[in-house]
């Protein structure tokens, strides 16, 4: 579906709903208590529609082709560095695990496994590429974020 036909397919969608809004509040008294509850989530899903809809064109952005709407932007940073993976060179635990640092300052002793974060709140989101049948079925557990004390 192109999208100029949603988006005229999102303004019949609003226009139904308002005419049927409007219809049932001058007719109230012809109505049913069964075609007010149908109306009433053909209406409900109408309008989640529209409002999806205007919501995602007041915050999409378009870049080259691209659109998003997640306006999340990376920290700046003096690594230059905005995710940590397989090829990121993290130092492993003597176990064999690894430890990443998620703060504003870089970790003492602890800089190769730093992704930093900004000062206040943040989003943390994971990424998994070609994901194996665990991570589709929802058994993989994912580590957890733990706030560590400070160092002593």
């Amino acid at each position: 579906m192109s999208n100029r036909t949603y988006t005229y397919l999102t303004a019949v969608i609003g226009v139904v709903c308002g005419y049927v809004i409007v219809r049932s509040i001058l007719s109230a008294d012809s109505l049913t208590v069964r075609n007010d509850l149908v109306q009433g989530v053909f209406v409900g899903a109408g309008l989640g529609v529209v409002a999806v809809e205007i919501l995602s064109r007041i915050k999409a952005t378009k870049i080259n082709g691209w659109i998003t709407i997640e306006r999340q932007h990376f920290v700046a940073n003096p690594i230059d560095r905005y995710s940590v993976g397989d090829r990121s060179g993290l130092a492993q635990n003597a176990d064999g695990s690894v430890d990443i640092y998620l703060q504003n300052a870089a970790p003492a002793g602890h800089q190769a496994n730093w992704l930093p974060a900004p000062a206040g709140r943040f989003n943390l989101w994971l990424r998994v590429y070609m994901p194996g049948a665990a991570i589709l079925r929802g058994e993989y557990a994912v580590p957890p974020v733990v706030e560590a004390g400070p160092s002593r």
